[in-house]
């Protein structure tokens, strides 16, 4: 298609540039970069206080855009693990930096379905000023967000890149993600959902997306709470192979 015509070719992701030579088409690869120089560790109580985060939790985070619905993120298949997980675990939090998408139609609505899976809001879950949200946060509150959180979550149905789960590495925050489309290549300090425990689903596109089985993602959730990924070598590969200035 219109591909095949474009005087040059870029894609952002390995996965991307194989699909693009498996279509018989040559391309260049450059990922998106991440500025080390303020996404990297830091003190995670400094960083709680700063957020006024509760201090005694557990803290699952998800840095993704609430748009389309169904979610290309899988809002509902992540709440969903993240409340079957919660009643074995009564110490955990679930901070949603996105917009809650009520009474908004191309949006899932977040409140309503967190009420609905029994989640209350401000005790269980959180979500930012949606004001703010939408004139953007400051780098480094978002930097904040990644050293704040014990794990950081988005099995995305399917991602072009998805840089919040490199941004929360370069941070030493350890990720669960999705083993397909570019999530796979990306994660090096955490948790996958496989393939074989997630649901191909045909799109517009002529391509497939993911949607994965719940327990599947309760279970990583267990898994970190259980037994924390070490992140040293994430951090550093990151700086190796991702910085902005390296790229």
């Amino acid at each position: 298609g219109k591909l095949a015509l474009a005087r040059w070719r870029i894609a952002m992701s390995k996965n991307g540039a194989k699909a693009c030579n498996d279509a018989g088409l040559d391309c260049f690869y450059i990922p998106h970069g991440v500025e080390t120089s303020i996404f990297n560790p830091g003190d995670k109580a400094a960083a709680r206080e700063r957020l006024k985060w509760p201090t005694d939790k557990w803290i699952v985070s998800t840095v993704a855009m609430n748009k389309g619905n169904p979610s290309r993120k899988n809002f509902a298949e992540m709440l969903h693990a993240f409340a079957a997980f919660h009643k074995r675990h009564s110490d955990t939090f679930y901070w949603l930096q996105t917009d809650p998408g009520e009474g908004i139609n191309d949006m899932v609505n977040l409140p309503e379905l967190c009420r609905n899976l029994g989640l209350e809001i401000g005790k269980d879950i959180g979500f930012p000023n949606n004001y703010q949200n939408y004139l953007g946060f400051p780098h480094e509150y978002m930097a904040d967000i990644y050293r704040a959180s014990d794990v950081h979550m988005l099995v995305s149905a399917g991602e072009g890149f998805g840089i919040p789960t490199l941004e929360a590495q370069a941070c030493g925050c350890p990720v669960i993600v999705g083993g397909w489309t570019a999530s796979e290549e990306l994660c090096m300090a955490g948790r996958m959902v496989t393939r074989e425990d997630a649901q191909a689903v045909y799109t517009p596109l002529a391509a497939y997306q993911f949607r994965p089985n719940v327990r599947a993602v309760e279970l990583a959730l267990e898994g970190e709470y259980r037994k924390a990924t070490p992140t040293d070598k994430a951090v550093e590969r990151v700086k190796v192979e991702y910085d902005a200035d390296a790229v």
